[in-house]
Parts: C-alpha cells; sequence; structure tokens
C-alpha cells in the first residue's frame, strides 16, 4: 500500500541518518514568497532550486552562502510531498504521466555524492529487507555528454559496481540527463532509474534508450555537480549536492504488479465516480479511457492546488492560469464523455475523502475548492456555449476565409478566446 511505501522509505532514509523534513507547500503564488520561505528555514540551495528553478539571482546569493553555511537540519535531508508540475501536460492521459504527484525525496548537502547515492538507491529498490523488485527489470539512464560537459563515466562506473549489466546502462543527452537551475548557476548530470512494463523480461539490449515505450522512469537522482558561468563555462561546485526524487504513484503501481497508475488504489475511487457521473465503464474505449485518466489527473490536480495552505484561484495569469487551465481542459474531457452537466465538484468530494488523512487541509478547504471548482467550470461551459453560437452563425464563411486549420486557429483564440488546442 501507499503508506507501507511511504513508510518504508522513511525507514531507510533515517538508516542512513537522513532527517525527515516538513511537507512544504506546493503552491508559491511568486518568487518573492520563495525567497521568504527559503530564508526562514534557511533552505539549501538544492531544495530552493528543486522549488523555483528559475530564481537566478536568489540561487547566486545562495550558491555562495552554501560555500560556509549548513542546512540547521544537517547534511542529509528526506521528505514526502505533493507536487504540482504541468510541463509535460500533453503526455497525461497515458498510464504513467501526471501533472498532480506525491514526491518521496532525499538530498546529500555536501555529504555524500555518486557512489553512495548510486549504492542507496539500487539497495532500496532490490534488498529483500526494503522493496526487492527483480534486479533484471531494472534499467537506468546517465548522461552521454557533449562539448561544454564530459560523459557520466563516474555515474555509469557505480551502477556496475553494483551489478547493472553493461547493456541495461543507455548514455542519454542533456535533454534527457541534466539537471539546471537556469542559464546560469547550479546544474548536473543526472542518473534516471526504469521498471520494466513490457511482456515477460526484457531482451537483452533493452533499455530506455533502445526500448523506450517498455520503461517507465521511477526514480532520479540529480548530482549538482556544477556552477554554470556562462554558457561555454562550468567549474565545480564548491559543495556537490544530490537530491534525489521517486515518484510514490508509479512506485506503488510496480510493486503492486499494476501496469498502469490509474488502476492502484490512488486513482480507481476517482475513476469510480467519472464512471458514474458519465455512465461510461473504464476499460472499454481507449479514447474515452484517456478522457477518464485526464479528468482524474486534472481533477486531482485542482483540488490540491486550491487545498492548498496558499492555494491560488482560477485567474489569467501565472499559477492561476495553470490551475484553469487544468480545469478547462478536465471540462472539456468530461463532455466528450457525455456529461452535460457540472461535475468537478463531484470528483472533488472523491479526491478529498481520499487524501484528507495524508493531507487534512483538503478537508479543511473542502467548501473553497467546491465553490471554486463549480464558478469556474460553470463559467467556461457558458463561454463554450456562447463561441458555438457564434461558430453556428460564422461557420459557413469561414474555412473560405482562413483558408487552413491554423489560420482558422488563430482566429477563434482572438475573437473567441478559444486555443487551437481546445478546439482541435
Amino acid at each position: 500500500s501507499v503508506t507501507k511505501l511511504v513508510n518504508k522509505v522513511n525507514d531507510f532514509q533515517q538508516s542512513r541518518q537522513g532527517w525527515p523534513l516538513p511537507a512544504s507547500i506546493c503552491v508559491y503564488p511568486n518568487f518573492a514568497s520563495v525567497v521568504k520561505e527559503a530564508r526562514k528555514s534557511d533552505f539549501n540551495i538544492t531544495v530552493v532550486a528543486a522549488c523555483f528553478p528559475s530564481s537566478q539571482s536568489f540561487l547566486e546569493v545562495k550558491l555562495r552562502e552554501c560555500e560556509l553555511a549548513a542546512h540547521p537540519a544537517g547534511t542529509r535531508l528526506t521528505d514526502y510531498q505533493k507536487c504540482v508540475r504541468t510541463g509535460d501536460i500533453d503526455e497525461v492521459g497515458d498510464p504513467s504521466h501526471l501533472t498532480c504527484f506525491e514526491m518521496l525525496g532525499n538530498w546529500s548537502l555536501g555529504d555524500y555524492f555518486k557512489k553512495d547515492s548510486i549504492a542507496y538507491s539500487y539497495e532500496f529498490l532490490t534488498s529483500p529487507k526494503w522493496l526487492a523488485l527483480d534486479p533484471r527489470m531494472i534499467s537506468v539512464t546517465v548522461f552521454e555528454g557533449d562539448e561544454s560537459a564530459p560523459r557520466d563515466e563516474e555515474a555509469a562506473g557505480y551502477w556496475k559496481e553494483n551489478g547493472m549489466p553493461e547493456d541495461k546502462i543507455a548514455y542519454m543527452p542533456k535533454s534527457d540527463n541534466w539537471w539546471a537551475a537556469g542559464p546560469t548557476g547550479p546544474c548536473g548530470p543526472d542518473t534516471e532509474i526504469f521498471y520494466w512494463v513490457g511482456e515477460g523480461l526484457p531482451s537483452a539490449g533493452s533499455n530506455k534508450g533502445t526500448d523506450p515505450d517498455n520503461w517507465m522512469e521511477i526514480w532520479n537522482n540529480v548530482f549538482m555537480e556544477y556552477n554554470r558561468i556562462d554558457e561555454n563555462t562550468l567549474v565545480k561546485l564548491p559543495k556537490q549536492n544530490v537530491d534525489t526524487g521517486m515518484g510514490l504513484e508509479r512506485a506503488n503501481c510496480i510493486l503492486q504488479g499494476k501496469t498502469s497508475v490509474y488502476l492502484t488504489e490512488v486513482f480507481q475511487p476517482i475513476i469510480k465516480t467519472i464512471e458514474e457521473l458519465s455512465k461510461y465503464t473504464y476499460g472499454t474505449d481507449e479514447e474515452k479511457d484517456k478522457s477518464v485518466r485526464i479528468i482524474a489527473d486534472h481533477s486531482r490536480s485542482s483540488v490540491f492546488i486550491l487545498g492548498d495552505q496558499r492555494g491560488v484561484t482560477p485567474d489569467r495569469v501565472g499559477a492561476g492560469y495553470v490551475l484553469r487551465r487544468l480545469i478547462r481542459r478536465a471540462v472539456r474531457h468530461g463532455m466528450k464523455l457525455g456529461i452535460e452537466e457540472s461535475f468537478l465538484a463531484k470528483i472533488a468530494a472523491t479526491v478529498v475523502d481520499n487524501f484528507k488523512i495524508a493531507y487534512p487541509e483538503l478537508e479543511q478547504n473542502a467548501e473553497k475548492i467546491y465553490k471554486e471548482l463549480t464558478a469556474e467550470e460553470e463559467k467556461f461551459r457558458k463561454t463554450l456555449l456562447k463561441g458555438e453560437a457564434e461558430f453556428q452563425k460564422l461557420l459557413p464563411n469561414l474555412m473560405t476565409l482562413y483558408g487552413d486549420f491554423p489560420r482558422f486557429g488563430r482566429f477563434t483564440h482572438l475573437f473567441q478566446g478559444f486555443k487551437v488546442n481546445l478546439i482541435a
């Protein structure tokens, strides 16, 4: 179960002297609030960068401070908290991608580095005392190197020392295996850990690089090794840090032998509510299944955002726009399933009930969550109805006037407020 997994992670990290941090908020309205929180808790640069990676000026200050200052809780930290990330929102709807996930994280702040980080990760995943995963079902990626940074043979070597076969190690480009705070500042290679989700056992030579569709990422170890001065200059950090993150939903899915995070207890109550509202049975049509998964993910994300200690509300800019987009995509996919009445508040009630023990703030803010979801959903439905009526009037001439779909899409966005990815 999820609880057992979280407990095992905490037990393992504390056996390695990891100090547990309280879960922090997942919504920062602006960078100034990140700075305030970071200064209040004296967060190390690793933690701050993970919270708000675009914050260059503050990161540079913290970088200098990190040469001397130490985190008050020590050099080995661990935590468990909810996260919202929409950078790969277009991937949501497949079996594993989520905009909202629970992150099992740990940090080494100038303490151990690649050798111990890799050894600890592999031990936790494969040891009978911990998760006892089959080593044959695990593969990894490391940074392949480029003109500015060397191939990470060091990380690859440590994987081999721990028993990872060479054909299960894929060397990947910077777009896959490099973390950076921004154009300048802290950065470094990472090594990602994958679990086999294909049929049977992986064949010889199968890894994320050669067989990407059959491997699901479950853990990422970021090695904050360098400080980027400019486009062509990297220097070693005086304190080299490790920042790892394991997605709770994916790890739980693997441990239960499931092929999708949506088949676990994390999402099944939400999906059952969607089934009741749509009169559609999940698992009978792949296109509709994708809509169900998007609704389940986006509604869960919206609840976590609205229920956060500093939860924002739907808006045209910033975090509020992210929330608005999530809500409206969920509504649109609900309409694809034939749900004609407002429904998000009903799904939200299931989400709150499912997560209120781990995150009591959701129940405390439940009325606000339902109210905001309903208001935004009704507003969007009115916009759609108004736009649809206008389309009916203009449709006979639109395609003639605008010729192709991209130009038609620009028209609808400019004059009706509809984005191309909504009407497509």
